[in-house]
């Protein structure tokens, strides 16, 4: 009973973030009450910023790990197209969340819930105008020294983010009264989200093995790691009979003349 009651649940706050899913003014203007509001605010923080924004890195960092980028599609271009819906998502989710605290009578930006969530939300887009306007995109060279240094820090930021969201949002589903089953659904989820993103980081940074066709060839006395002795230009007389060296051949005329 307990099951099926949960469902029933589940369904009716799928039917209400339908119903009261509403963008930009409109939500000033909505009719919908502050617990309506509030679940319409849980459920687009948490596909947006809870789930999107860690599968977005989870694409990118996969599909350069395995070497599945299609030509028509590289993938950075549906990373960036996945974390650009999850910041307009947190966006509407934060207007929704000030009009829910309009509704309830309550004040804004009380308790570290929200203060925390106005943070990532600005962090976030300072994260995506970051990328946009990275080094070879408006100036510069994609290969040089800058644009190496951004992507070392775009990713040590797009990491930080993921911790800081998900706390975010676990304490969003308890101020909300989510049931159980939810939140473990969730936890679920992302957990095995970030499973994935750091199975496909190991996998992106083993170093490769040669194939046995490639593999180099050790010279005696001479180690991969080394190069093998430069033979300059040989001085005249060089090729001349050494006496201290026996020939090989003897001298005089053919034998079999």
């Amino acid at each position: 009973v307990s099951t099926q009651s949960t469902g029933v649940e589940a369904l009716a706050d799928m039917r209400a973030f339908l119903r009261a899913l509403c963008l930009g003014a409109l939500v000033q203007r909505a009719t919908c009450d502050a617990s309506t509001l509030f679940t319409v605010h849980g459920w687009l923080m948490t596909i947006g910023l809870g789930f999107l924004m860690p599968l977005g890195a989870v694409i990118l960092v996969g599909m350069r790990g395995f070497g599945l980028e299609p030509a028509c599609l590289t993938g950075w271009k549906l990373h960036a197209g996945i974390q650009l819906l999850a910041g307009i998502m947190a966006v509407v989710g934060m207007v929704v969340a000030m009009r829910a605290v309009d509704e309830a009578g309550l004040s804004h930006w009380d308790g570290w819930h929200s203060r925390l969530g106005l943070a990532l939300i600005l962090i976030v887009w300072v994260h995506i105008i970051a990328a946009a306007v990275r080094p070879g995109v408006l100036g510069g060279s994609a290969e040089g020294a800058a644009h190496s240094m951004w992507a070392r820090l775009h990713r040590a930021v797009g990491y930080s983010i993921m911790p800081m969201t998900i706390a975010t949002i676990l304490r969003g589903m308890q101020l909300n009264g989510v049931n159980q089953q939810l939140r473990a659904g969730y936890v679920i989820a992302v957990g095995a989200l970030l499973i994935a993103l750091g199975v496909f980081l190991v996998v992106r940074h083993m170093p490769m093995q040669a194939s046995p066709r490639h593999k180099d060839v050790e010279m005696p006395g001479v180690g991969l790691d080394q190069q093998p002795p430069k033979v300059g230009p040989l001085p005249n007389g060089a090729l001349e009979h050494n006496p201290a060296v026996p020939r090989t051949r003897p001298e005089g005329p053919n034998q079999l003349e």
